[in-house]
């Protein structure tokens, strides 16, 4: 279980708040009890949006439009929003963030819609079932492969043969798993913050994470307390929903169906990252695919660095 296999290694992790880190207010994080400066660097692309930005000006989360007025579509009577930036005959982009986070807080934040949409690309953000302005059904049955069901939904909806990947975490487990049963549907896939725990099935796939999100203090696993201690200081999360996703079912992916993929993916990581562990094996495993390590940066740094946008860019452009 991977998550025994990293109690050890987020002990001795940095204790960041990744809210705050990707709203640029995060400065400094405890190692071994000491305060000491994040690693983050003084270009701008490397840094969330609000820490180079007036945040009063930026205005993320208060000055959303109401949910009746954002963009949405229906699949399987649950109601998912996405939103659509950039130029519209620019090449279309999904992109799925991460468990318990939003399009918000993973690609506005930390600047990748900004970079994509400068570079002339149109973005189509979707935010999963159970996250962000999107139904959260609670019932475990309604997760599991209706996620990848919602994103071929998506691309049908906006009349879409096919468009590139985005995915960060869970959206990359999502994406890999599109792959796999919607191959032509994806021109390009980039799987950010992936490792080998993505065959096991979408979101954290335990009973131990959900657990703790229905408020069961007894448990103290590392990661369940982590993804708890994120969800509660992301606005509008449901926990209940976020347990229910936990809990929901999908058939492990095996190397005989990642063996088939025949879509071109870059696999890209936080060098220091213990959720992705094993992600250089898993590009191993996809025939073609590129392997790309970000030095020093961790599930949640690795998000807004500059050379992880720009080496996405350059792979979904070769």
């Amino acid at each position: 279980m991977v998550l025994g296999h990293l109690r050890r290694l987020v002990d001795h992790l940095p204790h960041l708040d990744p809210v705050r880190l990707l709203a640029g207010r995060e400065r400094h994080g405890l190692v071994a009890g000491r305060e000491v400066p994040l690693p983050l660097l003084a270009d701008p692309l490397d840094v969330p949006a609000l820490a180079v930005h007036d945040p009063d000006e930026v205005g993320h989360w208060s000055r959303n439009p109401t949910i009746a007025d954002m963009p949405h579509f229906e699949n399987q009577g649950v109601r998912l929003h996405y939103e659509l930036h950039g130029p519209e005959e620019g090449p279309p982009t999904v992109f799925v963030n991460g468990y318990c986070s939003n399009y918000q807080i993973n690609w506005v934040g930390s600047r990748w819609q900004e970079t994509f949409v400068a570079a002339g690309r149109r973005v189509i953000g979707l935010e999963p079932r159970g996250h962000g302005a999107s139904d959260k059904p609670h019932d475990p049955a309604a997760y599991g492969h209706n996620l990848v069901a919602d994103v071929v939904a998506l691309l049908d909806h906006l009349a879409l043969e096919r468009a590139d990947y985005v995915g960060y975490s869970m959206g990359s487990q999502i994406g890999l798993r599109t792959l796999v049963d919607h191959p032509a549907r994806v021109r390009k896939a980039v799987l950010a913050g992936l490792g080998k725990h993505g065959l096991r099935g979408i979101g954290p796939s335990t009973e131990t994470v959900a657990r703790r999100l229905r408020g069961d203090e007894s448990v103290d696993d590392p990661i369940a307390v982590m993804f708890h201690d994120f969800a509660i200081r992301v606005p509008n999360n449901d926990l209940e929903a976020l347990a229910c996703l936990a809990l929901g079912s999908d058939t492990p992916l095996t190397p005989e169906m990642l063996a088939k993929i025949r879509t071109p993916v870059l696999v890209a990581v936080g060098g220091e990252d213990p959720i992705a562990r094993g992600a250089k094996e898993l590009a191993g495993m996809i025939p073609g695919a590129i392997y790309f390590e970000v030095p020093g940066r961790d599930h949640a740094t690795a998000v807004p660095a500059r050379a992880l946008k720009e080496r996405a860019l350059e792979f979904l452009a070769e």
